[in-house]
């Protein structure tokens, strides 16, 4: 008999542990919670900190690249216009326009009017760089304090000028390249423009002998 009451008891005090946890056990788990909490709270405090302490130079890195990016896609794919088209490029050291095939607004792809401008404030001695499109109209791409901004655009012989076509001098349709100079600002960019620089003969012209 005494040996069917101790198995039962042993059935029992199993079937109570499988039941719940301990005291003990609890206690454990609760402690082990606790240190990994107070870990991810003291990481997330430092990395707080830490993006407190760059989010103004992670500010300007994004605007930065976004302007680099945007600059440089508009002027790889710039297209020249038909000999006397209305959208023939041009250029001077405050602005530049022509047809791009990747336009800031709209669908790219096609031939798409559009002009780069620097306007300057000088009551603010503020410079604000615009972007105007198809639909005309203009969006702030980024501004800056100062006056000392320029385009300039690049000749076949690898000599920049600042303006387009460069005097009486007999060049393509297109630059080579073109580069915005923020001098304040110490921003330099510089793309080039990588498809034809002169748009194809007309083949009426080409039959008359024009």
């Amino acid at each position: 008999m005494s040996a069917i009451r101790s198995s039962t008891d042993r059935r029992a005090a199993v079937a109570a542990r499988r039941g719940g946890f301990t005291v003990l056990e609890v206690m454990v788990v609760l402690i082990i919670v606790g240190l990994v909490a107070g870990s991810l709270f003291a990481a997330l405090s430092r990395l707080n900190d830490v993006r407190g302490r760059l989010s103004p130079f992670l500010a300007t890195s994004e605007r930065e690249g976004l302007l680099n990016s945007w600059f440089r896609t508009a002027v790889n794919d710039i297209v020249p216009d038909k000999l006397q088209g209305p959208n023939v490029f041009t250029g001077t050291a405050n602005s530049f326009s022509g047809l791009t095939l990747a336009p800031l607004a709209g669908d790219p792809g096609g031939p798409t009017p559009f002009k780069w401008e620097l306007v300057y404030d000088a009551q603010h001695d503020l410079t604000e760089l615009r972007y105007t499109g198809y639909d005309q109209k203009p969006i702030e791409v980024r501004r800056w304090q100062g006056s000392k901004n320029q385009f300039a655009y690049m000749t076949s012989d690898l000599t920049w000028h600042d303006s387009w076509p460069p005097g009486l001098q007999k060049v393509s349709q297109l630059p080579v390249a073109i580069r915005f100079n923020a001098v304040d600002q110490g921003i330099v960019i510089a793309a080039a423009i990588r498809g034809e620089k002169d748009p194809p003969p007309d083949p009426a012209r080409l039959f008359t002998g024009q």
